[in-house]
């Protein structure tokens, strides 16, 4: 990793573990989305980041139960590509991924190609009720121009 990283960015977190999936936990995804944000300043391209909530009937965020977890870091890893970052943007709420080296697509075709492709996996790898309640959202992050 080039550039210098101070002692307050360094990350003492792991790996949250579940089954055979390795996701990374909260501290440790917000570590890699700001070495992302630093990585895409520098290149000067974007990169998308993909949460994935649950919500309730009422359209209120949930906790996720485990045997959801499992299922969805599952059908996320079988889509996105072994670069691709995945874990806790908020821990047992939200699930983020970050997607770098996208290519040269347009970013709104791409964002909804890959909010549509990720839907479609999770809806064949959860619960018909519960993917129902699932929603996938891409976000393009854009460099900052302040250098």
């Amino acid at each position: 990793m080039s550039g210098k990283i101070g002692a307050s960015d360094q990350c003492t977190c792991g790996l949250a573990t579940r089954g055979r999936l390795d996701a990374y936990n909260e501290e440790a995804f917000w570590y890699l989305l700001r070495v992302e944000r630093r990585r895409s300043e520098r290149s000067r391209r974007p990169f998308l980041l993909v949460l994935v909530v649950l919500k309730n009937e009422a359209g209120a965020e949930v906790r996720m139960h485990p045997s959801i977890v499992d299922k969805l870091f599952s059908g996320l890893s079988r889509v996105l590509r072994e670069t691709d970052v995945i874990g806790w943007y908020r821990e047992q709420q939200i699930v983020g991924a970050l997607l770098s080296g996208q290519g040269d697509a347009p970013w709104t075709e791409l964002s909804a190609r890959m909010t549509e492709r990720l839907s479609d996996a999770l809806s064949h790898t959860l619960p018909e009720p519960m993917s129902r309640r699932l929603q996938v959202r891409a976000y393009q992050i854009q460099p900052t121009l302040a250098h």
